[in-house]
């Protein structure tokens, strides 16, 4: 779950979730292995997670872990939309969970950590207004609605990056990682505009500065429509480990709803 609730899958958890399953022995490998694949079921469809190993101490550690997305597809090409009495016009793309996209230009406010709460406020009224109409659901699974997350692109400043980006979700949280789901419909996009970088990585930069390498490993359709199948390579670290006591003299030890 994240701030917004129960997202239909998450890319940055099925990474961490393949980390911490690897390097705490969740499962058991060959001591040989220099990669293992897991496989995922989400409620946007089965996806796999290569992990990349290493041995460190005579413990495994997870170097990266790359995450063979759902097919991703452009839902709407400039989709207009008002917001604050002006018309903005994003591109909307499926790759998990459908994305509008918009780059700072279009906006006039750039990708700034001064700028934020701006940027929270447009991601709340942008959503609102793009939901209003309820006309994004993905053609083969209707349960796939909405538009969960505005994804504000602008220059990057990683060299080594394509593009860098914040996503905002309805209720306005903003998630400061290049997005999993974000890069695979940003991808898709650029893709159909002749832009994605050709015989190489599309590197997207999160406001942390953390980067997602994601690449095209074929293409296909949805429902007729032109799909792009990406991997997205990120890595994950464990922070902590916190341990849940249920007592059986607890009134609340299972949670209480107000």
């Amino acid at each position: 779950m994240d701030a917004d609730g129960y997202p239909p899958i998450d890319g940055e958890s099925i990474i961490a979730a393949a980390t911490i399953a690897l390097e705490r022995g969740l499962i058991f490998l060959d001591d040989a292995d220099a990669e293992t694949r897991l496989v995922f079921d989400t409620l946007a469809g089965t996806v796999v997670a290569t992990a990349r190993l290493e041995q460190h101490s005579g413990s495994v550690r997870v170097d990266s872990v790359t995450m063979t997305n759902v097919p991703a597809f452009v839902a709407a090409a400039a989709q207009p939309v008002q917001v604050g009495g002006r018309e903005l016009r994003v591109d909307v793309a499926f790759g998990g969970v459908f994305h509008a996209i918009i780059d700072t230009d279009a906006i006039g406010i750039p990708l700034d950590g001064s700028r934020m709460p701006e940027l929270q406020r447009l991601g709340i009224d942008l959503l609102r207004a793009l939901n209003a109409g309820g006309r994004f659901a993905h053609p083969v699974d209707s349960t796939l609605s909405r538009v969960a997350a505005l994804t504000i692109t602008s220059a990057p400043r990683d060299p080594e990056a394509h593009l860098r980006n914040v996503t905002v979700t309805p209720a306005g949280a903003l998630d400061p990682s290049a997005s999993v789901t974000g890069t695979s419909a940003a991808m898709a996009i650029l893709d159909a505009m002749g832009l994605l970088p050709e015989h190489q990585d599309f590197i997207h930069e999160g406001m942390t500065g953390a980067l997602l390498r994601g690449r095209v490993v074929r293409r296909t359709e949805v429902a007729d429509r032109p799909a792009v199948v990406t991997e997205i390579t990120g890595t994950a670290w464990i922070t902590g480990e916190h341990t849940f006591v249920l007592e059986d003299e607890d009134p609340f030890r299972e949670g209480f709803v107000l």
